[in-house]
């Protein structure tokens, strides 16, 4: 078995199974680096190739990486999620530059903590939920450089942000805007939900698109009665409606 590793930004190898184990042990690898095995395309921590979880004398260096518990190990994407909601919601100009970078940081870090989950705990809700939330994530760090931001009653993973109307200044605004729909697509794909829907709508709305914002809209009525973002669904609707 040959395996690549993935580190520094860089994808290095391929190393033989017996070289990649012989590095955990002297620590010069670490367990939770992502690999691929045998030329694949799926990327994995390194811990959860069968052939290196199974070896109990790495159980130890395994240790280092997970803790083998679903909550704990969610309760850590979550403390990460937090961490992207303070940056998003920083709507100081002067500071943009830097939230874009650490933005774009952390938004690395969830990648790696979500999909370790998956190929940890493949068939686990969470595994799901935490996966359309690093789309959605993804989709709001395009919306940082659009305009500004305000507060509203939206909520998905702990992260509750509303577009102002008329954000969209300059052709750059849009296009980031269009290139967070598809993102937000893949989350719904993956977990629907109310928020990211009425992210949609108000996108949709700014981008001049009246029609499909009314169609989520309408989705989320629908199919969210019980949802605390249904009467902002039902204002929102008002208010394209009658202008």
């Amino acid at each position: 078995m040959n395996v690549h590793i993935h580190r520094g930004g860089q994808q290095h190898g391929p190393y033989h199974l017996d070289q990649v184990k012989a590095w955990l042990v002297s620590g010069e690898l670490s367990a939770s680096v992502m690999a691929s095995v045998d030329g694949g395309s799926s990327w994995i921590p390194v811990h959860c190739i069968p052939e290196i979880r199974n070896d109990e004398s790495l159980a130890n260096v395994i240790r280092t990486a997970t803790s083998t518990n679903l909550e704990v190990e969610s309760q850590i994407i979550e403390e990460t999620l937090k961490g992207i909601e303070e940056l998003v919601s920083n709507t100081d100009p002067a500071a943009l530059a830097n939230i874009q970078t650490r933005l774009h940081w952390k938004l690395r870090i969830l990648h790696k903590q979500v999909y370790s989950l998956k190929a940890e705990f493949p068939e686990s809700v969470e595994a799901r939920v935490h996966e359309a939330a690093l789309y959605s994530a993804q989709a709001r760090a395009k919306l940082t450089s659009v305009g500004g931001w305000r507060k509203s009653q939206m909520r998905a993973n702990n992260m509750a942000w509303g577009i102002v109307s008329g954000m969209m200044a300059n052709q750059q605004e849009k296009n980031n805007a269009l290139q967070a729909l598809p993102l937000f697509d893949k989350a719904l794909s993956i977990n629907d939900n109310a928020n990211d829907r009425l992210i949609k709508a108000y996108l949709f709305k700014e981008l001049k698109q009246p029609e499909n914002a009314l169609r989520e809209l309408n989705y989320i009525i629908a199919n969210f009665p019980g949802d605390s973002l249904y009467m902002s669904a039902r204002q929102f609707k008002d208010e394209i409606e009658i202008a």
